[in-house]
């Protein structure tokens, strides 16, 4: 559904899209950050990588508001 241009994977623009959908609201700089960690040299997050960030970031959020 977030992968608007079919690549199979996610852009910058897309992922900020898909985290802003499941209720995160992350700035620029945490976008960035998770783009360098999990993107691929092109600027891309492949799905696989994707669920890694969404789990790691769940529970990094999880855990400071608990």
């Amino acid at each position: 559904m977030y992968d608007t241009d079919n690549s199979g994977s996610f852009s910058g623009f897309e992922l900020r899209d898909a985290m802003h959908s499941a209720g995160y609201r992350l700035n620029n700089k945490i976008l960035n950050a998770l783009m360098h960690r999990y993107g691929d040299k092109n600027g891309e997050i492949q799905f696989d990588d994707f669920m890694m960030c969404s789990i790691k970031l769940k529970t990094m959020i999880g855990k400071h508001t608990t």
